[in-house]
């Protein structure tokens, strides 16, 4: 990363920006299980997106030379939308 800034930053403003980005987070999973809610995408294309991010995160991950097995992100991101998923399902039949 290239330095932008040449003093520390302070706690106040770190812990803004750290609350900033959890709520982008939770919107943008919002807006992801939302269009599934709502009919704008199937469960296929869940399944394919979720391969894909997972994908992602693992890419992310190489390059920021973290450390990952082969299967850990993709079996448990996985296992955690599909149950995500069936909620919504359930909800939707209930509802």
């Amino acid at each position: 990363m290239v330095p932008f800034m040449n003093e520390s930053y302070s706690r106040q403003a770190v812990a803004a920006a750290h609350s900033t980005f959890k709520d982008k987070v939770l919107r943008s999973g919002t807006t992801f299980f939302y269009a599934y809610y709502a009919g704008l995408v199937s469960m296929e294309d869940m399944v394919d997106m979720v391969h894909q991010i997972a994908d992602n995160i693992e890419h992310l991950l190489e390059v920021g030379e973290g450390k990952v097995s082969e299967e850990g992100v993709n079996i448990d991101v996985q296992r955690r939308v599909a149950e995500v998923l069936r909620q919504i399902s359930h909800n939707l039949q209930a509802g």
